[in-house]
């Protein structure tokens, strides 16, 4: 393996699982303020992050706002990509960058049980990770609703920034 390809031990998956996950993909570089994806776009393809930190951010009340960051070992839009909905954030490269870029026909033939890598875990996994996500935004957003509920002086109101974050991270995972 060169210096340039990524560690496929390091992101939560057995070798050969991630050896295939990351073979699925083509590697690129990505040059710094470079856009991965902008708001309400389709995407065909998600990407792990090998090296480098992506800004995730979307547009609140006309304006944009900067949800967090992403950098080695998260998984990019891959929800976008597997309901073949619009990515609802926008992810932008703060510095160059890193990543395999895994289209969903590629993934989708990963999935299939009588696909081309018998016993791959991948699709278990995946649907652990989407569980984690899905209890995790079910937990902040309970928070957030009752901070608006209860909380003197916010009462009746929800903050829209704490209510994208919660939403943007359904699209950022981290695969550690």
């Amino acid at each position: 393996m060169s210096e340039s390809e990524p560690d496929a031990e390091s992101y939560g998956f057995r070798e050969s699982e991630a050896r295939a996950l990351l073979d699925a993909g083509s590697l690129h570089t990505i040059a710094a303020e470079s856009l991965l994806w902008t708001e309400g776009r389709g995407v065909d393809s998600c990407v792990l992050v090998v090296a480098g930190e992506f800004e995730i951010s979307r547009t609140l009340a006309g304006k944009p706002c900067r949800l967090g960051t992403a950098g080695p070992g998260h998984l990019l839009a891959l929800m976008a990509v597997l309901d073949a909905c619009p990515c609802p954030i926008v992810i932008r490269a703060t510095t160059a960058s890193s990543v395999v870029e895994i289209n969903r026909n590629a993934l989708v033939a990963m999935l299939d049980p009588s696909g081309p890598t018998p016993g791959f875990d991948v699709t278990y996994k995946l649907a652990l990770f989407a569980i984690r996500r899905l209890r995790n935004a079910t937990c902040d957003l309970a928070h957030a609703l009752h901070v608006a509920v209860a909380a003197p002086g916010r009462a009746g109101r929800i903050d829209p920034l704490q209510v994208a974050r919660i939403q943007a991270a359904n699209h950022v995972w981290m695969l550690a």
